[in-house]
């Protein structure tokens, strides 16, 4: 009885371990997509001339990690008296990004707020252009991946699972 009892907890583990590989895959793209929407919001209010803190609260209306990295910033302009790529790489540090996704979001911290807004534009354009590319790329790795690491997880407990009884 105990034995049947540890082969199903080594099981359960071993598909939950599985699961959880799975949804880690898939919210890398989530994570990618609020981000774009965030920075569309963005572009479209820089272009009818809002000012930019407005702007960053309106785009901070985005669900996910995207809006509430804009809302942050916008909260830390309004009480602190810093420049707005300071406080843009600072935050851009907390988020779970990868290297060329930080530089190119650190490329954009430093162009908005300095420039003209037509710089501005392009700047945040050219980012966007790369976060729906690496988007992409995310979405067909979740799609070839996040099964695999579910099954060959759960394999693997069943073989230990064998192994062992």
């Amino acid at each position: 009885m105990l034995r049947l009892l540890g082969g199903v907890l080594l099981l359960a583990s071993a598909f939950w371990l599985g699961r959880h590989a799975s949804l880690r895959l898939r919210q890398r793209p989530r994570q990618l997509r609020s981000l774009i929407d965030a920075l569309e919001i963005l572009h479209a209010d820089i272009s009818a001339l809002t000012p930019l803190s407005e702007a960053m609260l309106r785009a901070s209306g985005v669900k996910g990690c995207g809006g509430a990295f804009l809302k942050r910033i916008a909260c830390r302009l309004e009480q602190e008296n810093r420049m707005l790529d300071e406080i843009w790489a600072e935050e851009l540090q907390s988020m779970p990004l990868r290297l060329q996704e930080r530089e190119s979001l650190s490329v954009l911290g430093a162009h908005l707020g300095k420039y003209d807004t037509a710089t501005q534009l392009r700047a945040l354009e050219r980012c966007i252009c790369d976060l729906k590319r690496w988007e992409q790329e995310a979405t067909e790795k979740t799609r070839a991946e996040a099964g695999l690491w579910l099954r060959l997880i759960g394999v693997a407990g069943v073989l230990l699972l064998i192994v062992l009884w």
